[in-house]
């Protein structure tokens, strides 16, 4: 009698517990897999059928992870069976989720009506990180911009053979100075810390008139005052972008096909090269244009808020092409993809990017690269710098 006691109880008990749990009409049908990972949450997908939606699921362990959009779609054969690749980009609902994509999972649709309304507002709800376009950090109380993450055309296959390949890359969102370091940003510097002041100053001070001029540092002495900022030197990549945009259109074919077409500028202002938009060896023997400017300065560097209404890039970054050029934290190798050698490839010197005011305008392209650190990073004053940070949580947009 007591044993059959304790069989009821435990029974009722196991049968309370399973109809309490929640259930979920859930009715998935999968369409295809992954083939492929590739950086910046882009993936290749192989469909067995033609895709007919725009947006999929990634589907682990029968529950749904994260959502999926095709950008384009071209035929594959695949054992003489005609197949559809496809380059896709997925959004996860939770970013530890990203440890779990590999080939081979599992990507479909959702078939069961409570599923998609419950997932609606779930993604509904989900809070998205938006920051705000510009801040002014609190140490060194400069302006930033922010560059939003996505992808953007990188490199040139027409110009040097360092620059090439020409290549479609994703960068998270960071923010980036608006203008070069100053003088005068430098001496904040140095006052708050008691560093020595860079080697290009005479007798340890700049000259009266420049303190609005782009400072010239040593690598060394660039990364020392990004540390004290709380910021870093912006990679080659983080650079570019930020010169160039994204470079890129995405057009919908007439049945249903996406595909990405590459619309790089040459220069932040365009792809027409104009003297009069960034202070260069160009800017200064046409003698038709700067006239106010050339009324106020003599040839050589200008204040880093010049060229403010003419020569910003897309995101509105000013002087990226002339003025001083900028040490970047890359070493001088070969990109991905490239063949091209060069005996200084390696991590001994810096890449050093946008021109200077006695450049060219081939060196004033978004993606021409020269060298700094020679004979050594902590003794070559030959170029200035801007630093760049990520997003943090005080500068997202509630």
């Amino acid at each position: 009698m007591i044993e059959l006691t304790t069989f009821k109880k435990t029974f009722w008990l196991v049968f309370l517990i399973i109809l309490l749990m929640p259930v979920h009409s859930i009715e998935l049908k999968i369409y295809a897999k992954i083939d492929s990972i590739r950086k910046g949450n882009i993936v290749t997908l192989l469909f067995y059928e033609k895709p007919y939606k725009d947006v999929y699921y990634i589907i682990e362990s029968n529950n749904i992870i994260g959502e999926i959009r095709i950008h384009a779609i071209e035929k594959h054969i695949l054992n003489s069976k005609i197949t559809y690749k496809a380059i896709a980009e997925y959004n996860l609902e939770r970013r530890t989720y990203e440890r779990t994509i590999k080939a081979g999972m599992d990507i479909g649709l959702v078939e069961g009506k409570k599923i998609i309304k419950a997932q609606a507002r779930e993604r509904n709800n989900r809070i998205q990180d938006v920051y705000k376009k510009q801040i002014i950090t609190p140490r060194d109380q400069r302006i930033m911009i922010l560059i939003p993450e996505g992808k953007f055309v990188f490199g040139n296959n027409n110009d040097e053979d360092d620059e090439y390949p020409e290549q479609i890359i994703y960068l998270d969102n960071f923010y980036i100075d608006k203008y070069e370091v100053s003088n005068r940003d430098y001496l904040k510097y140095i006052t708050s810390t008691g560093s020595k002041p860079p080697i290009s100053w005479y007798n340890g001070k700049y000259k009266e008139g420049e303190e609005d001029l782009p400072v010239l540092v040593s690598y060394f002495e660039a990364t020392a005052y990004t540390e004290w900022a709380g910021k870093r030197l912006p990679t080659e990549k983080e650079w570019e972008k930020s010169a160039r945009g994204e470079g890129i259109k995405v057009v919908k074919g007439k049945e249903d096909n996406y595909t990405y077409i590459k619309e790089p500028i040459i220069y932040p202002w365009g792809n027409i090269y104009d003297p009069e938009k960034a202070n260069s060896l160009d800017f200064w023997r046409n003698k038709g244009v700067g006239l106010n400017i050339k009324k106020k300065f003599k040839q050589g560097l200008l204040p880093v808020n010049l060229f403010s209404d003419t020569g910003g890039s897309p995101y509105g970054v000013i002087n990226l092409s002339g003025n001083a050029a900028e040490w970047t934290s890359s070493w001088y190798k070969a990109y991905s993809g490239s063949r091209f050698t060069d005996k200084r490839y390696g991590e001994q010197v810096k890449v050093i990017r946008g021109g200077a005011w006695y450049s060219d305008k081939k060196r004033l392209r978004v993606t021409s690269r020269e060298i700094g650190g020679i004979p050594n990073l902590y003794e070559d004053p030959i170029a200035g710098f801007r630093c760049v940070r990520k997003p943090k949580v005080l500068d997202r947009i509630p």
